[in-house]
């Protein structure tokens, strides 16, 4: 599955954001280097709710699984060395619905957290990440968890972001 960059651009008081969404298809994950020219950070955006989905184009793949691994490729790229990371869990709302049904040991067999538990099984997440990360270097990753269908809370978390990783 092929789809173009979305790109936008949106300014806050003190702060223009280019904002360029890959889409995350594992086709053409080469030709994305040039979309990174001039940046400062990497916001990396992986959503919860798909720990336990497949991807379109390979339904033999997990998608939570898939965003690490491709996470992984960023930090290893050597364009990306010097840029300062922020990773953004998005759809915290569906993940806390979605475990109670779905348990994440379920689809990751090396989850030793309650069954049910959100905040056990999101830890276990940004374990994941953290991992991943270290693996490269030891840049600090400022971790967000977002639900983008509550303005207030990401106008909110962008405002930290601001205050705290890119003051």
């Amino acid at each position: 599955m092929t789809r173009d960059n979305t790109e936008k651009s949106f300014e806050t008081t003190n702060y223009v954001y280019h904002v360029v969404d890959v889409h995350g298809a594992s086709s053409g994950r080469k030709h994305w280097v040039h979309t990174w020219e001039g940046a400062d950070y990497l916001f990396f955006v992986a959503s919860l709710a798909g720990y336990n989905t497949i991807l379109i184009e390979d339904t033999a793949a997990n998608q939570m699984i898939e965003s690490v691994k491709l996470f992984e490729s960023l930090l290893a790229t050597r364009e990306l060395k010097t840029l300062s990371i922020v990773l953004l869990l998005n759809k915290w709302d569906l993940f806390k619905q979605q475990i109670q049904g779905n348990p994440l040991g379920d689809y990751f067999p090396d989850f030793v957290g309650r069954e049910k538990d959100s905040e056990a099984a999101l830890s276990y997440i940004v374990a994941k990440f953290k991992a991943a990360i270290s693996l490269y270097d030891k840049r600090e990753m400022k971790v967000y968890v977002t639900d983008a269908t509550n303005i207030e809370a990401c106008q909110a978390t962008l405002r930290d972001i601001e205050d705290t990783v890119m003051s």
